[in-house]
Parts: structure tokens; sequence; C-alpha cells
């Protein structure tokens, strides 16, 4: 199966913001952010294997993120530069914001 990602004109701000809106999506952005490209497994975060695949492709889906296959798992990461470029400061702020949350 081909992931979809939309071109980067096609992201759109309301799917960015749907997909941001759930706390498990959020943290799965805050981790790519800080750590770069994981895979799967590395963030699973314990749920369903069903659970966590309905969320990664909603962040796919919204243009959050790229998907790839690497052997028999798949490789997540931010499309940092697509997201700047269509939504400038979104994620910087963003992530400022969930930094000072946890502090």
């Amino acid at each position: 199966m081909i992931a979809h990602h939309p071109d980067p004109e096609q992201i759109r701000l309301e799917n960015v913001l749907l997909a941001l809106g759930n706390p498990v999506r959020l943290e799965i952005v805050r981790i790519l952010a800080q750590q770069g490209e994981q895979s799967c497994g590395a963030l699973s975060q314990g749920a369903a294997k069903s659970t966590m695949s309905h969320h990664w492709r909603v962040l796919r889906d919204s243009g959050v993120i790229w998907q790839r296959p690497n052997g028999r798992e798949n490789l997540l990461s931010l499309r940092r530069e697509d997201l700047d470029a269509r939504f400038p400061g979104l994620l910087d702020t963003l992530l400022a914001a969930l930094e000072q949350r946890d502090t």
C-alpha cells in the first residue's frame, strides 16, 4: 500500500489543527521534532497497533508527517519544511507551548 502524502500546497490549516488536536498525535509530533525520524514501533507508546495506525494515518493525511517503508516497519518524520513554508511559526509556537506546559 502506498501512503497518501498531500503535496505541500494541498496541506490545509484546518486538517493540521484537527490532527494536532489529539494529545497522542501531539506527543508524536513533539518526539519527532526533538529526535528526528523514528520507527513506528518506537512511537507506539504501548497502545494497540490499530490505534497507532489510525493516529499515523491522520498525521500523514493532514500533511504533518512523512511515512516511508523500511523493511518490515515504517519510518515517520516531521514535514517541518513544508509546514513552515505553509504556516510560518505554527510548529515553533506549538512546540514552545508544549515545552512551557511540561516545565
